[in-house]
């Protein structure tokens, strides 16, 4: 790649492969330095511009992957995870109600996603609503039956709500018999049921 762009000093595609090729190594500052040139030679770039935010999350960079996401969105208003990004965003900052806005947004493009689904109702979880967050999870689930995080929230709600039995099962979906007493024990931990923790760590 490095021999076509000597060649083709202006190849946006074979730039984007220089940045997947460094994104891929863990290079992320050379990943950025390619993206960058080739949104500088095509700022319509949609291929560039996800890199970039791939990157600039990956750093933490929010404020900056907001702003790309944005502008990517201005390009193509029907990418269901430039919203799903904008969600995560939002829930990172705190902004519960913001988040579920934009993955209630990326599942009128993307109904089925399990993953928006699951973020949506991870937002619902955050925000208190914990009926309406079991009722995404289980639709993640419907939608993947294979989606560990979905699977894994779940027993989450279950553990808080109490339904210890039914939270077992859930997590026993992703995790081993003791892993899934330690997270029921752990869950009742931080929540102060301090007699409740002793009995699922035993």
């Amino acid at each position: 790649y490095v021999e076509a762009l000597k060649l083709n000093v202006g190849d946006t595609e074979t730039l984007n492969k220089v940045g997947e090729i460094h994104y891929t190594l863990g290079d992320l500052d050379s990943a950025e330095q390619a993206y960058n040139a080739s949104i500088q030679l095509d700022d319509k770039n949609q291929h560039a511009l996800k890199g970039q935010v791939q990157i600039q999350q990956r750093t933490r960079k929010y404020y900056q992957a907001n702003s790309s996401l944005l502008q990517a969105l201005e390009l193509n208003p029907y990418l269901w995870n430039a919203h799903n990004g904008l969600g995560m965003i939002a829930d990172i900052e705190g902004d519960y109600t913001t988040a579920i806005v934009h993955y209630r947004r990326a599942l009128e493009l993307n109904p089925r996603s399990a993953q928006v689904l699951n973020n949506l109702g991870y937002s619902e979880y955050l925000s208190g609503n914990w009926h309406a967050a079991m009722m995404h999870f289980f639709q993640a689930v419907n939608s993947n039956p294979n989606y560990d995080r979905a699977l894994y929230n779940i027993g989450l709600i279950y553990t808080r709500e109490g339904v210890y039995e039914n939270a077992f099962d859930a997590f026993r979906n992703v995790l081993d018999r003791p892993q899934s007493y330690n997270d029921i024990g752990y869950l009742n931990m931080i929540d102060g049921n301090y007699e409740t923790a002793e009995i699922y760590f035993q």
